[in-house]
């Protein structure tokens, strides 16, 4: 489980605690960064590779600048899954080594778990939006960087505060484009070739996109501030559907048994937010064939 400072309290220090699933003792609890240091939350749902026993984690940045050694703010984080042993970590730039990284670039996403192949040989990654606007791949055995893509400048919200999906050789990042908060905000859908970070391709959106995406059946299904469920091919780019959902989305996209659903509730914290307090739900109409997109079922 992940533990964070909401209020993001100097002092306070991230980090991950595993619990016994029958008595909830605590089997153990891992810090981020060493006493005498703080912050570097962890705000996201973790990721298992239950291969190697690792759980990995994203981190918030530091809330009060420390002197060196400052642990792992603004890093992705291996722990041993058995032991809670710190195994590896990737620390994200920006800072000059000197001192705790403080700016408000962390790793809100949660991370995504994906194979490449590398002159024939599987390589296996763990890729992770950052809220600078980066994403990094790196490798899952040593946490070394494989490839890093800018998507879109830090801001309010960050780069990157939605979680991404994988499929067929692609990650498909939710990035936001709204570097003050007084002025123009904008997101875009944008696909990368996981093996090299290289941009497939991008769709806009007229609001930013904190959600997560979702992918089923090669269509990338997305709903962000704009009030509109979105879905993309996978292979493309296209958008095959949309439709209105009655209010801003700020959560993810679930998908089961034919059936899309959305939360369309979002705090009016911007003029461009629209109102809602629903949970729609989208899906194939009975005569659909599977190339179908889908449709309107109940709301």
């Amino acid at each position: 489980m992940a533990v964070a400072s909401i209020a993001k309290e100097v002092g306070f220090r991230g980090g991950v605690v595993a619990l016994d699933v029958a008595t909830a003792s605590i089997l153990w609890h891992s810090y981020v960064v060493p006493e005498g240091a703080d912050g570097a939350g962890v705000f996201s749902v973790p990721v298992v590779d239950s291969e190697r026993g690792l759980i990995i984690v994203g981190t918030q940045n530091a809330y009060d600048s420390t002197p060196a050694p400052y642990g792992n703010p603004i890093s992705i984080v291996a722990f041993d899954l058995v032991t809670g042993d710190l195994v590896w970590a990737f620390n994200a730039p920006p800072n000059d080594g000197q001192n705790s990284p403080t700016d408000d670039v962390g790793f809100s996403a949660s991370p995504n778990l994906f194979s490449v192949s590398d002159d024939g040989v599987q390589r296996d990654l763990v890729g992770q939006g950052q809220k600078s606007g980066d994403f990094w791949a790196v490798d899952r055995e040593t946490g070394a960087q494989v490839w890093v893509t800018n998507l879109s400048p830090a801001g309010f919200l960050g780069g990157m505060e939605g979680s991404s999906a994988f499929a067929d050789g692609t990650i498909v990042v939710p990035a936001t484009d709204w570097p003050d908060f007084d002025g123009p905000a904008t997101g875009s859908i944008q696909a990368l070739d996981a093996a090299t970070g290289r941009v497939i391709w991008t769709a806009e959106q007229a609001a930013p996109v904190p959600a997560p995406v979702a992918i089923s059946n090669d269509v990338v299904f997305h709903a962000g501030l704009d009030a509109i469920l979105h879905g993309y091919d996978l292979a493309t780019g296209d958008e095959v559907f949309s439709a209105s959902i009655g209010g801003s989305a700020s959560g993810g996209t679930a998908i089961e048994g034919g059936v899309v659903v959305v939360g369309a509730a979002t705090p009016q914290f911007a003029e461009f937010i629209v109102a809602g307090s629903s949970i729609v739900a989208f899906g194939l109409p009975s005569d659909a064939t599977p190339l179908a997109s889908p449709v309107a079922a109940r709301g």
